[in-house]
Protein backbone atom coordinates (compact mmCIF):
# COMPACT_ATOMS: atom_id res chain seq x y z
CA UNK A 1 0.00 0.00 0.00
CA UNK A 2 2.18 3.27 -1.09
CA UNK A 3 1.57 6.49 1.03
CA UNK A 4 -1.53 7.98 -0.77
CA UNK A 5 -3.35 4.77 0.15
CA UNK A 6 -2.38 5.08 3.39
CA UNK A 7 -3.89 8.36 3.78
CA UNK A 8 -6.96 7.46 2.00
CA UNK A 9 -6.87 4.46 4.54
CA UNK A 10 -7.11 6.64 7.67
CA UNK A 11 -9.72 9.18 5.97
CA UNK A 12 -11.75 5.82 5.69
CA UNK A 13 -11.33 5.23 9.20
CA UNK A 14 -13.74 8.17 10.17
CA UNK A 15 -16.73 6.24 9.05
CA UNK A 16 -16.14 3.29 10.79
CA UNK A 17 -18.28 1.85 13.56
CA UNK A 18 -15.52 2.48 16.07
CA UNK A 19 -15.40 5.78 15.39
CA UNK A 20 -18.93 6.62 15.37
CA UNK A 21 -19.09 4.42 18.32
CA UNK A 22 -16.65 6.87 20.05
CA UNK A 23 -18.85 10.14 19.29
CA UNK A 24 -21.89 8.27 20.44
CA UNK A 25 -19.90 8.02 23.82
CA UNK A 26 -18.53 11.24 23.78
CA UNK A 27 -21.83 12.80 23.25
CA UNK A 28 -23.27 10.91 25.88
CA UNK A 29 -20.66 11.87 28.80
CA UNK A 30 -20.16 15.49 27.56
CA UNK A 31 -22.68 16.98 26.10
CA UNK A 32 -25.81 15.62 27.63
CA UNK A 33 -27.10 12.15 28.38
CA UNK A 34 -30.05 13.20 26.28
CA UNK A 35 -27.82 13.50 23.21
CA UNK A 36 -25.42 10.46 23.57
CA UNK A 37 -28.69 8.32 23.71
CA UNK A 38 -30.45 9.84 20.78
CA UNK A 39 -27.12 9.68 18.86
CA UNK A 40 -26.91 5.88 19.80
CA UNK A 41 -30.49 5.19 18.61
CA UNK A 42 -29.57 6.81 15.31
CA UNK A 43 -26.71 4.83 14.70
CA UNK A 44 -28.18 1.07 15.82
CA UNK A 45 -31.23 2.38 13.47
CA UNK A 46 -28.19 3.12 10.14
CA UNK A 47 -26.73 0.17 11.23
CA UNK A 48 -29.60 -2.03 11.01
CA UNK A 49 -31.14 -0.66 7.73
CA UNK A 50 -27.97 -0.77 6.22
CA UNK A 51 -27.67 -4.29 6.77
CA UNK A 52 -31.31 -4.88 5.85
CA UNK A 53 -30.47 -2.74 2.24
CA UNK A 54 -27.09 -4.47 1.74
CA UNK A 55 -29.27 -8.20 1.79
CA UNK A 56 -31.95 -6.96 -0.58
CA UNK A 57 -30.39 -4.90 -3.23
CA UNK A 58 -27.05 -7.57 -3.71
CA UNK A 59 -25.11 -5.03 -5.77
CA UNK A 60 -21.34 -6.42 -6.15
CA UNK A 61 -18.62 -4.43 -5.14
CA UNK A 62 -16.18 -2.60 -7.67
CA UNK A 63 -13.55 -4.94 -7.55
CA UNK A 64 -15.70 -7.84 -8.00
CA UNK A 65 -17.03 -6.55 -10.90
CA UNK A 66 -13.88 -5.19 -13.03
CA UNK A 67 -11.45 -8.47 -10.91
CA UNK A 68 -9.25 -4.98 -9.85
CA UNK A 69 -6.44 -5.46 -6.99
CA UNK A 70 -7.62 -4.25 -3.83
CA UNK A 71 -5.27 -4.90 -0.46
CA UNK A 72 -6.28 -6.84 2.13
CA UNK A 73 -6.54 -4.40 4.91
CA UNK A 74 -9.14 -2.50 2.87
CA UNK A 75 -10.93 -5.29 1.37
CA UNK A 76 -11.62 -5.90 5.62
CA UNK A 77 -13.67 -2.49 5.44
CA UNK A 78 -15.80 -3.80 2.67
CA UNK A 79 -17.97 -6.70 3.95
CA UNK A 80 -21.57 -7.40 2.95
CA UNK A 81 -23.05 -5.92 -0.88
CA UNK A 82 -21.88 -3.01 -2.19
CA UNK A 83 -24.90 -0.77 -1.82
CA UNK A 84 -25.56 1.29 -0.17
CA UNK A 85 -22.27 2.16 1.68
CA UNK A 86 -22.23 1.57 5.34
CA UNK A 87 -19.19 4.12 6.24
CA UNK A 88 -21.22 6.77 4.21
CA UNK A 89 -24.41 6.06 5.82
CA UNK A 90 -23.39 5.78 9.08
CA UNK A 91 -21.42 8.94 9.29
CA UNK A 92 -24.28 11.20 7.51
CA UNK A 93 -26.64 9.92 9.59
CA UNK A 94 -24.29 10.53 12.64
CA UNK A 95 -22.73 13.24 12.04
CA UNK A 96 -26.52 14.76 10.11
CA UNK A 97 -27.68 14.90 13.49
CA UNK A 98 -25.30 16.42 15.82
CA UNK A 99 -24.98 19.11 12.79
CA UNK A 100 -29.30 19.90 12.87
CA UNK A 101 -29.15 19.97 16.75
CA UNK A 102 -26.76 21.80 16.80
CA UNK A 103 -27.78 24.47 14.28
CA UNK A 104 -24.00 26.31 14.77
CA UNK A 105 -22.38 27.17 10.84
CA UNK A 106 -19.07 25.65 12.14
CA UNK A 107 -20.74 22.28 12.85
CA UNK A 108 -22.36 21.94 10.19
CA UNK A 109 -19.54 22.67 7.62
CA UNK A 110 -17.32 20.10 10.07
CA UNK A 111 -19.83 17.37 9.59
CA UNK A 112 -20.19 18.18 5.69
CA UNK A 113 -16.96 17.92 5.28
CA UNK A 114 -16.37 14.36 7.27
CA UNK A 115 -19.14 12.86 5.48
CA UNK A 116 -17.62 14.12 1.85
CA UNK A 117 -14.13 12.85 3.16
CA UNK A 118 -15.59 9.48 3.75
CA UNK A 119 -17.68 8.75 0.86
CA UNK A 120 -14.56 10.10 -1.30
CA UNK A 121 -12.21 7.77 -0.07
CA UNK A 122 -14.98 4.75 -0.45
CA UNK A 123 -14.52 5.29 -4.07
CA UNK A 124 -11.18 6.08 -4.62
CA UNK A 125 -10.24 3.10 -2.49
CA UNK A 126 -12.14 1.29 -5.17
CA UNK A 127 -14.54 -0.72 -2.51
CA UNK A 128 -17.97 1.68 -3.45
CA UNK A 129 -19.31 3.13 -6.65
CA UNK A 130 -20.25 6.75 -6.69
CA UNK A 131 -24.09 5.83 -6.65
CA UNK A 132 -22.85 3.24 -3.47
CA UNK A 133 -22.32 6.48 -1.23
CA UNK A 134 -24.76 8.98 -2.81
CA UNK A 135 -27.55 6.24 -1.45
CA UNK A 136 -25.85 6.11 1.69
CA UNK A 137 -25.44 9.63 2.31
CA UNK A 138 -29.33 9.88 1.64
CA UNK A 139 -30.40 7.26 3.32
CA UNK A 140 -28.48 8.41 6.74
CA UNK A 141 -29.82 11.73 6.46
CA UNK A 142 -33.20 10.38 6.63
CA UNK A 143 -32.37 8.04 9.36
CA UNK A 144 -31.50 11.27 11.05
CA UNK A 145 -34.27 13.37 10.50
CA UNK A 146 -36.76 10.03 11.30
CA UNK A 147 -34.85 8.95 14.23
CA UNK A 148 -33.44 11.65 15.76
CA UNK A 149 -36.32 14.38 15.55
CA UNK A 150 -39.52 12.98 13.37
CA UNK A 151 -40.47 10.21 16.12
CA UNK A 152 -41.64 10.50 19.59
CA UNK A 153 -39.01 12.30 20.80
CA UNK A 154 -36.91 9.99 23.38
CA UNK A 155 -37.37 12.56 26.50
CA UNK A 156 -40.49 12.35 26.20
CA UNK A 157 -41.18 8.53 26.68
CA UNK A 158 -42.47 7.25 30.21
CA UNK A 159 -39.52 5.64 31.71
CA UNK A 160 -41.09 1.95 31.74
CA UNK A 161 -42.13 2.46 28.16
CA UNK A 162 -38.94 3.04 27.30
CA UNK A 163 -37.66 0.30 29.30
CA UNK A 164 -40.18 -1.97 27.45
CA UNK A 165 -38.86 -0.43 23.76
CA UNK A 166 -35.33 -1.83 24.70
CA UNK A 167 -36.78 -5.46 26.26
CA UNK A 168 -38.50 -5.50 22.57
CA UNK A 169 -35.89 -4.37 20.52
CA UNK A 170 -33.30 -7.06 22.20
CA UNK A 171 -35.32 -10.02 22.25
CA UNK A 172 -36.49 -9.08 18.49
CA UNK A 173 -32.71 -8.73 17.48
CA UNK A 174 -31.51 -11.54 19.50
CA UNK A 175 -33.54 -13.59 18.29
CA UNK A 176 -33.68 -13.48 14.61
CA UNK A 177 -31.34 -10.57 13.85
CA UNK A 178 -27.78 -10.35 12.43
CA UNK A 179 -24.77 -8.51 14.47
CA UNK A 180 -26.74 -9.01 17.55
CA UNK A 181 -24.28 -5.74 18.64
CA UNK A 182 -26.62 -3.23 16.97
CA UNK A 183 -29.76 -4.73 18.58
CA UNK A 184 -27.63 -4.47 22.23
CA UNK A 185 -26.69 -0.77 21.23
CA UNK A 186 -30.28 0.74 20.76
CA UNK A 187 -31.55 -1.61 23.55
CA UNK A 188 -28.73 0.11 25.56
CA UNK A 189 -29.62 3.10 24.75
CA UNK A 190 -33.30 2.65 25.65
CA UNK A 191 -32.33 1.10 29.01
CA UNK A 192 -30.52 3.72 30.27
CA UNK A 193 -32.00 5.63 32.73
CA UNK A 194 -29.27 8.04 34.56
CA UNK A 195 -29.10 12.16 34.26
CA UNK A 196 -26.37 14.06 35.28
CA UNK A 197 -24.56 17.94 34.42
CA UNK A 198 -21.58 16.78 32.30
CA UNK A 199 -18.06 18.10 33.96
CA UNK A 200 -16.34 21.39 32.63
CA UNK A 201 -13.08 20.57 34.62
CA UNK A 202 -10.59 18.60 32.83
CA UNK A 203 -9.39 16.48 35.15
CA UNK A 204 -13.25 15.24 36.12
CA UNK A 205 -13.51 15.08 32.26
CA UNK A 206 -10.74 12.86 32.03
CA UNK A 207 -11.71 10.71 34.91
CA UNK A 208 -15.54 10.67 32.80
CA UNK A 209 -14.25 9.70 30.03
CA UNK A 210 -11.31 7.63 30.51
CA UNK A 211 -12.91 5.76 33.52
CA UNK A 212 -16.27 4.85 31.13
CA UNK A 213 -13.81 3.51 27.99
CA UNK A 214 -12.10 1.10 30.83
CA UNK A 215 -15.17 -0.04 32.63
CA UNK A 216 -17.15 -0.44 29.43
CA UNK A 217 -14.47 -2.35 27.78
CA UNK A 218 -13.50 -4.61 30.81
CA UNK A 219 -17.57 -5.46 30.96
CA UNK A 220 -17.47 -6.47 27.03
CA UNK A 221 -14.08 -8.43 27.67
CA UNK A 222 -15.21 -10.37 31.09
CA UNK A 223 -18.86 -11.34 29.20
CA UNK A 224 -16.70 -12.70 26.08
CA UNK A 225 -14.45 -14.65 28.26
CA UNK A 226 -17.62 -16.07 29.83
CA UNK A 227 -18.99 -17.34 27.06
CA UNK A 228 -16.05 -18.27 25.74
CA UNK A 229 -16.31 -22.18 27.23
CA UNK A 230 -20.21 -22.28 25.21
CA UNK A 231 -18.61 -21.36 22.05
CA UNK A 232 -17.33 -24.81 21.48
CA UNK A 233 -20.73 -26.68 22.51
CA UNK A 234 -22.96 -24.96 20.13
CA UNK A 235 -23.64 -22.01 23.12
CA UNK A 236 -25.04 -18.52 22.39
CA UNK A 237 -22.51 -16.09 20.15
CA UNK A 238 -21.38 -13.87 22.99
CA UNK A 239 -21.41 -10.48 21.23
CA UNK A 240 -24.75 -9.41 21.70
CA UNK A 241 -25.09 -9.66 25.02
CA UNK A 242 -21.15 -8.52 25.71
CA UNK A 243 -22.28 -5.23 24.27
CA UNK A 244 -25.53 -4.33 26.24
CA UNK A 245 -22.93 -5.18 28.97
CA UNK A 246 -20.46 -2.60 28.07
CA UNK A 247 -23.53 0.22 27.40
CA UNK A 248 -25.16 -0.52 30.45
CA UNK A 249 -22.22 -0.45 32.57
CA UNK A 250 -20.18 2.51 30.32
CA UNK A 251 -24.42 4.65 30.11
CA UNK A 252 -26.01 3.22 33.44
CA UNK A 253 -23.77 1.92 36.12
CA UNK A 254 -20.46 3.80 35.87
CA UNK A 255 -22.37 7.41 35.98
CA UNK A 256 -23.83 6.85 38.75
CA UNK A 257 -20.91 5.34 40.77
CA UNK A 258 -18.65 8.76 39.29
CA UNK A 259 -21.61 10.94 40.80
CA UNK A 260 -20.92 8.91 44.08
CA UNK A 261 -17.55 10.01 43.65
CA UNK A 262 -18.12 13.51 43.29
CA UNK A 263 -16.94 13.63 39.50
CA UNK A 264 -20.43 14.78 38.21
CA UNK A 265 -23.78 15.88 39.54
CA UNK A 266 -26.25 13.51 38.97
CA UNK A 267 -30.02 13.02 40.07
CA UNK A 268 -32.94 10.19 39.89
CA UNK A 269 -34.84 10.15 36.36
CA UNK A 270 -38.21 10.62 37.30
CA UNK A 271 -39.65 12.02 34.30
CA UNK A 272 -37.67 12.93 31.09
CA UNK A 273 -38.47 16.03 29.88
CA UNK A 274 -40.13 16.77 26.82
CA UNK A 275 -37.40 19.62 25.50
CA UNK A 276 -34.76 18.57 22.81
CA UNK A 277 -32.86 20.44 24.45
CA UNK A 278 -30.14 19.21 27.01
CA UNK A 279 -31.65 17.66 30.15
CA UNK A 280 -32.02 20.76 32.89
CA UNK A 281 -32.58 18.73 36.53
CA UNK A 282 -35.20 20.67 38.80
CA UNK A 283 -32.69 18.96 41.43
CA UNK A 284 -29.50 20.32 40.15
CA UNK A 285 -31.24 23.97 38.80
CA UNK A 286 -30.23 26.98 40.49
CA UNK A 287 -33.05 28.43 42.63
CA UNK A 288 -34.91 31.29 40.87
CA UNK A 289 -33.90 34.97 42.33
CA UNK A 290 -36.54 36.14 44.59
CA UNK A 291 -37.82 39.58 43.70
CA UNK A 292 -37.12 42.36 46.59
CA UNK A 293 -40.38 43.69 48.49
CA UNK A 294 -42.02 47.13 46.80
CA UNK A 295 -40.47 49.67 48.92
CA UNK A 296 -43.21 51.12 51.32
CA UNK A 297 -44.93 54.30 50.55
CA UNK A 298 -43.28 57.34 50.98
CA UNK A 299 -45.46 59.02 54.59
CA UNK A 300 -47.35 62.06 54.13
CA UNK A 301 -46.23 65.44 56.16
CA UNK A 302 -48.79 67.45 57.62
Amino acid sequence: MDLAHRILFVLTWLGSGYAQLALVALGFWLVSPDVGRRLGLVLAASFGTNIWLKALVGEPRPFQVAGSAVSRWVRATATGASWPSGHAQNTAAVWGFVALRARRRWVGALAALLVILVAATRVLLGVHFVRDVVGGVVVGLALALAVGFALPRLPGWDPWLRRAAGLAVLALWWAGGSYPEVGSLAAGCLLSQVRFRPPRTPGRILVLVGGGLVVGAAAYLAVVLAAAPLAGVGGPAAGGPAALAAVLVAFELWPRLAGRWRVIETTSMISLERSSEPPRDEALAPSPAVPPPPPPPPEERP
